[in-house]
């Protein structure tokens, strides 16, 4: 055996020529499949299934042998391992495909026009509730009984919201891989759409009531008896009170992880968020979140107790240019502990942050609010004014003097 420690001349450049074979191979590969990706998935399709075959030959051996052995470890789920997706054409399944969950798969994962991973893999997870939902082998055997399709959807132990989102993703899927065309003739493609779009519009409609019902029964602190709260408990100094009080001030979604800190806005990627220092001011821009389309970019320009504490946090944290603010990790667990730290069991993360906000700016008499003031906070926090009239909630106390 070769000792790795202790290689000779000899050994050392036999090492080298494996590992450049194989970096080889590796990159053959990849160019063969992105040049034959169907072929390829194919082909391990039917080595899965023939390992299959032959597991099952084993497993009905032992037990007529009366052998007791662990039952197998099943396969692990699907897990997105995206490749990359400008290099990648969709290439749709065979005309007399009837569209199986594997084939549905396989479509988002390879779909070049899907930018982002968050998105391809909530499509996915929809997928798979739906065929979960209906028990379905394939598309076109449970729309050809599209009622009772419908049926075991809306009888589903999901909830209202997750049920609204599987439907969504069924018509995207439908329309984007032309779905409903490739099984049915137009006239039963159109009417196929139209149904399961009247049954969207009605989970729409009851996610909505849903959401007024909650605004009605749950009570939320304004922000400042909330910074008391967090403030009492952790400390104006900890990392608790600094989250607290920044999405008090800029109420954005979960987007301040990679968030990274530069001198210098020239050569930053549009796709990053950034936190610019410089002598003069300090300013977040968010290029990457959730409404990017319609906004483009988020900025806020920190000043006064805001700039105090984030400076103080990057001097004890030694924190240099380059590096992250707030480290990789999301910070909707962190938030979630510290809300239910202070009693808010049911009241969700980083949203709370975002309705307390805006049920702030409605408490009181909310004629005197101009349609300026909602939309400078709508654009502010990225979401339009009627997402931000809906985030409006009971706030359980009055004013409380300013943490």
């Amino acid at each position: 055996m070769i000792d790795p420690c202790n290689l000779n001349e000899e050994q050392r450049i036999a090492l080298e020529k494996a590992e450049k074979k194989k970096s080889q191979e590796r990159a053959r590969s990849k160019k063969y499949y992105h040049s034959n990706p169907r072929r390829v998935l194919d082909r391990q399709k039917k080595s899965r299934e023939v390992k299959k075959k032959e597991m099952d030959q084993i497993q009905t051996q032992m037990r007529n042998c009366a052998i007791t052995e662990p039952e197998p470890e099943p396969e692990p789920d699907f897990t997105p391992d995206y490749i990359e997706a400008e290099n990648v054409v969709v290439e749709l399944p065979n005309k007399n495909s009837n569209y199986t969950q594997e084939d549905i798969i396989n479509l988002l994962k390879n779909d070049a026009n899907i930018k982002s991973d968050n998105t391809r893999r909530t499509y996915i997870v929809d997928i798979k509730r739906l065929f979960k939902m209906t028990g379905c082998v394939d598309m076109k055997k449970c729309l050809n009984s599209y009622k009772k399709m419908l049926n075991s959807i809306e009888k589903s132990e999901y909830s209202i919201n997750s049920i609204k989102q599987t439907l969504q993703s069924l018509l995207f899927v439908s329309d984007k891989y032309n779905i409903l065309h490739n099984l049915f003739s137009k006239k039963k493609a159109d009417d196929l759409k139209k149904f399961f779009k009247s049954a969207f519009e009605k989970f729409k409609d009851k996610s909505i009531n849903e959401l007024e019902q909650k605004q009605s029964t749950i009570a939320y602190p304004s922000f400042n008896e909330y910074l008391n709260k967090v403030k009492n408990k952790y400390g104006e100094e900890s990392k608790e009170y600094l989250i607290s009080y920044l999405y008090s001030q800029f109420s954005v979604r979960d987007d301040f992880k990679n968030l990274k800190i530069i001198d210098d806005i020239r050569g930053a990627n549009e796709n990053d968020n950034y936190l610019l220092i410089n002598k003069n001011k300090m300013i977040f821009i968010i290029n990457k979140f959730k409404t990017k389309n319609k906004f483009k970019k988020l900025q806020y320009t920190v000043t006064g107790k805001l700039k105090t504490q984030l400076n103080k946090w990057i001097q004890n944290k030694k924190l240099k240019i380059g590096g992250l603010l707030f480290g990789k990790s999301s910070l909707s667990p962190f938030v979630s502990k510290i809300n239910k730290s202070l009693g808010y069991d049911n009241h969700g993360a980083i949203n709370m942050y975002r309705h307390m906000r805006v049920s702030d700016l409605y408490k009181g008499d909310k004629q005197k609010l101009t349609f300026e003031d909602r939309e400078k906070l709508s654009n502010e926090m990225g979401h339009s004014l009627l997402v931000q009239k809906q985030y409006e909630r009971n706030l359980e106390i009055s004013d409380v003097k300013d943490a």
